[in-house]
């Protein structure tokens, strides 16, 4: 269940997913295209789905790294925005890896939303959310160092992840690079700082062999701007 359906009645549930479709895709799969029409709402369950400026390339190269835009995780919404404003999709959409998405119809969406406020309600709730996270990325570019930047978004992904000290990124390290506003000899440089703070990283794997000194870097580093 999605945390923002949580208060949904379960007969406006059903109203909005009666024609749904579930999508797994494999990674690297494009699931939205550039300035094509919002004609479906797609949730994102399980994975990671990464938005990029143009349809450009898909491999994991420089050229590719550089038109990510934002990685989208779990409990996601793409494409409300478009289908409120009825606009086309500005950006494209491609998945990271293995990602469970639902796909409802933009007919069947706005009919549902016309009959329940509280359906309604969870969507706002939903777009206020991600609003609130791409805020706070803004503010992460323009006033954290990469070590912080690094520290926080290894942080966040332990927590997405189960709050295990050990957890996989979602994709390679140009695209993390990308995703963090960084080049990739800034980020190699975090990640050796980091490696000193019991950060290990082998590959897509990651060990955090102590979660408060990362959180200590993060209000060293406050304190310094």
């Amino acid at each position: 269940m999605v945390p923002v359906f949580l208060d949904t009645p379960q007969k406006s549930l059903c109203a909005l997913l009666q024609n749904a479709t579930q999508l797994m895709p494999p990674p690297g799969t494009q699931i939205v295209g550039s300035d094509t029409t919002a004609d479906h709402l797609h949730i994102v369950l399980q994975g990671y789905v990464g938005s990029y400026a143009g349809d450009g390339v898909t491999s994991d190269d420089a050229a590719g790294a550089q038109q990510l835009l934002n990685c989208i995780g779990a409990n996601s919404f793409i494409g409300l925005s478009e289908i409120f404003l009825n606009h086309p999709h500005k950006y494209a959409y491609r998945t990271f890896d293995d990602t469970h998405i639902v796909s409802i119809p933009t007919e069947d969406l706005l009919s549902a939303l016309e009959k329940d406020w509280v359906l309604l309600r969870s969507m706002l709730c939903g777009m206020s959310q991600r609003i609130h996270g791409l805020v706070h990325q803004i503010n992460s570019l323009k006033t954290q160092k990469a070590e912080q930047r690094l520290a926080a978004h290894f942080l966040d992904l332990m927590e997405q992840q189960g709050g295990g000290m050990a957890f996989e990124l979602p994709y390679g390290k140009k695209k993390l690079a990308a995703h963090l506003g960084l080049v990739p000899e800034s980020l190699s440089r975090a990640l050796k700082r980091l490696k000193e703070r019991g950060v290990h990283v082998e590959g897509r794997s990651i060990t955090i062999s102590d979660p408060q000194s990362l959180m200590d870097v993060l209000g060293k580093l406050r304190a310094e701007l």
